[in-house]
C-alpha cells in the first residue's frame, strides 16, 4: 500500500493545477489501493474475483504492482524525474511534468491490451534429445512435456481446448507435467483436472507440484488430484511400462529454499531403480544440480525469464541458473519449459509453449 500512496502523492503534485489530470489519476491510484487492501482483509474472495473481474483489469493491476510502479519508484530515488517541478503555466517544463505522472498509468493500460493480445499464444518447441546410456527400445520415444498451465485469471478455457489439440498432435508415448496446474484458488482445480484427464496420454500422465499448486491449500490439492485418479508424485516414485522397457517416474515436491529443495532432489535419486530408465520431474530447474546419475530432468518455473531483451539477456538470466529450452551436464540433461499458461499477463521474447521432446540414443558423453 506503501509504494501506491507515494506514487499518488507525487503524481498527484506534478498535475498541480490541472483538474483532469488529477482527477484521471486518483480514478487510477485509488482502485489500485482498493485491490491491496482487498488481498490483505480478504483474501479467499480477492483470488475468486478473477471469475468476474474483467481481464483487462487484472492484466493492469499485475503490471502496476510487479513492474511498473517498483520501476517508476526506482526511478524517483535515482533522481530521474525528480526536477519536473510544475511552473504556474503550461510551459515546457509543466509539459513534462504532467506527462511524467501520467506515463505510469498509460503504460499499465497499454500493457495490458498488448499482453492480453498474445495472452493465449502457444509454441511448439521440438527438441531431440541425445541421451547416453538410453535403451535401445526408448530410441525414438515422444515426450509431451507440459508445465506451468496456471489455469484461472490468465489461462481460461480456450486456452485449454487450443492445448488440448496441440498436444493430440503429439502422439506421444508420455505425457509429463512439472507443476502449477492451478495458479490461486482451488475453485480453478475441477477444470484443470477435467482437461488432464481428456488428454490421450500414450503410456501415462504424470505430475509434480509446483508453488501456486500450494498458494491455497497444498495439503487439499493433492488429495483432490490423486483422488481424481491422476499420478501427482510428491517425493514418490510410479513406474510404467513403455515399448517394452521399463521407465520409473521420480517426482519432487515443491520446496522454496535452495537447501530443502537439495535434500528433496537427492530423496528423489535414493529411490531409483537401477533396472529402470528414470526421468525426474522437478518444478524448479535447480533440481538438476542435485541430481547426479539421472539422465533426464525435466522442469519448468521460471516462464522462460518472463521479460527477456533476447534469449539469454533478461529476466531468466538474473533469477535462474537454468530458464529456458534444454541444458547438459556430461551425460545429463535438463529440459526447461517456458510454460504453456500465464500467472503475468505479458510475455517478452518467452513464449509460452509445450514442448515435443524425442528421446535419442547417444554415446558417453
Amino acid at each position: 500500500m506503501l509504494p501506491d500512496l507515494l506514487w499518488w502523492a507525487w503524481a498527484d503534485r506534478r498535475a498541480r493545477g490541472t483538474p483532469w489530470a488529477r482527477l484521471l489519476i486518483a480514478l487510477f491510484a485509488a482502485p489500485m489501493l482498493a485491490q491491496v487492501l482487498w488481498i490483505l482483509l480478504a483474501p479467499e474472495t480477492a483470488r475468486r474475483a478473477h471469475h468476474w473481474l474483467p481481464m483487462t483489469w487484472l492484466a493492469a493491476a499485475y503490471l502496476w504492482h510487479l513492474l511498473i510502479l517498483p520501476l517508476t519508484l526506482l526511478a524517483l530515488l535515482l533522481g530521474r524525474g525528480a526536477r519536473l517541478c510544475g511552473a504556474p503555466d503550461l510551459s515546457r517544463r509543466r509539459f513534462l511534468a504532467l506527462g511524467s505522472a501520467l506515463a505510469p498509468p498509460a503504460l499499465a493500460g497499454l500493457g495490458a491490451f498488448a499482453g492480453l493480445r498474445t495472452l493465449d499464444d502457444l509454441r511448439v518447441r521440438r527438441l531431440d534429445l541425445p541421451i547416453p546410456g538410453l535403451p535401445p527400445a526408448l530410441d525414438g520415444l515422444v515426450i509431451a512435456h507440459v508445465s506451468d498451465l496456471h489455469y484461472g485469471k490468465f489461462t481460461r478455457a480456450p486456452a485449454l481446448a487450443h492445448l488440448r489439440e496441440t498436444l493430440a498432435g503429439f502422439h506421444a508415448d508420455l505425457t509429463l507435467f512439472t507443476g502449477d496446474l492451478i495458479d490461486l484458488t482451488l475453485a480453478d482445480l475441477p477444470p484443470a483436472i477435467d482437461f488432464l484427464k481428456s488428454l490421450d496420454p500414450g503410456a501415462g500422465l504424470f505430475l509434480c507440484e509446483g508453488n501456486h499448486d500450494r498458494i491455497h491449500d497444498g495439503a487439499e490439492f493433492a488429495k483432490r488430484v490423486k483422488g481424481a485418479g491422476i499420478a501427482l508424485l510428491l517425493d514418490e516414485e510410479a513406474k510404467v511400462e513403455v515399448r517394452g522397457t521399463e521407465v520409473q517416474l521420480l517426482g519432487v515436491a515443491w520446496q522454496g529454499r535452495e537447501e530443502a529443495r537439495r535434500e528433496a532432489t537427492l530423496r528423489a535419486v535414493g529411490r531409483r531403480d537401477p533396472a529402470a530408465f528414470p526421468i525426474l520431474l522437478a518444478h524448479h530447474p535447480h533440481c538438476f544440480d542435485h541430481a547426479p546419475g539421472i539422465p533426464l530432468v525435466l522442469s519448468g518455473h521460471t516462464h522462460g525469464g518472463q521479460l527477456m531483451l533476447n534469449e539469454r539477456l533478461g529476466a531468466g538470466a538474473v533469477l535462474y541458473r537454468y530458464w529456458s529450452g534444454p541444458y547438459r551436464d556430461g551425460d545429463r540433461t535438463l529440459v526447461v519449459s517456458n510454460g504453456a499458461g500465464n500467472w503475468f499477463p505479458l510475455r517478452w521474447h518467452a513464449p509460452a509453449e509445450v514442448a515435443h521432446l524425442t528421446l535419442r540414443a547417444a554415446p558417453p558423453a
